[in-house]
């Protein structure tokens, strides 16, 4: 019984430092888990007068059972987190040359362009920056960008470098990919040596008024 009540303990501190996290708040169920298990314990014990639960079982097996339920909610949090944060393998290939805004659409069921390529989703951007493909991306948001690669057509062999979250960018000799936003359904990049011809000057990637109203613009044509 003893047992019992001790893994009903750690559920209820493990629920409760998830419950108090932001990342790992849906995993405050196990706490309900433990309240139940120590419910169940208090009421066997003082109730029914049961100071041991009956079991055919060996002392092994339950000591084996014992480090199972231990490691379960740990196993469970192990497996979402990689889950979440599993990379989205892709190869958006660009017009020569091309600088500009792009504009990918994921999810589009009129397309039947699913091509791969050493296993990364193969999506191809049109000579207007955008791409439409019937790839969906999962409802996740953790390592989106990790497994994204961005060539332009005529050469595959070099990646073009992706930008994110940096919050002072200069103009360079070299094509810059800089990452304006991305969610399951879109995501928008900007490719330039010139970062101050898109963005205002020392922000987070933030486009300047006419850049929003083209990304606004390509948004609109993703559903026509």
């Amino acid at each position: 019984m003893k047992r019992l009540r001790n893994i009903a303990i750690y559920y209820i501190v493990f629920g409760i430092a998830c419950a108090l996290s932001f990342v790992f708040f849906n995993f405050f169920w196990v706490g309900i888990a433990g309240l139940l298990l120590l419910i169940y314990y208090y009421i066997a014990k003082y109730v029914y007068q049961q100071h041991k639960i009956p079991s055919r079982v060996s002392a092994t097996m339950q000591n084996i059972l014992t480090v199972f339920f231990v490691l379960l909610p740990l196993l469970a949090l192990l497996s979402v987190e990689l889950y979440y944060n599993r990379s989205f393998k892709q190869m958006i290939i660009v017009p020569e040359n091309y600088e500009g805004i792009i504009v990918v659409g994921y999810g589009d069921t009129k397309q039947s362009n699913k091509q791969w390529k050493d296993g990364y989703r193969v999506i191809k951007v049109n000579s207007n920056g955008i791409a439409k493909t019937s790839f969906t991306v999962p409802e996740y948001i953790g390592s989106q960008l990790d497994g994204t690669l961005i060539h332009y057509s005529n050469d595959l062999n070099s990646t073009i470098p992706i930008k994110s979250a940096d919050p002072i960018n200069n103009d360079t000799t070299k094509t810059n990919a800089y990452i304006v936003d991305f969610t399951k359904n879109y995501q928008i990049y900007i490719l330039t040596k010139r970062f101050s011809k898109f963005f205002k000057p020392k922000t987070f990637n933030e486009p300047d008024s006419l850049s929003k109203i083209k990304i606004d613009a390509k948004l609109d044509s993703l559903n026509n």
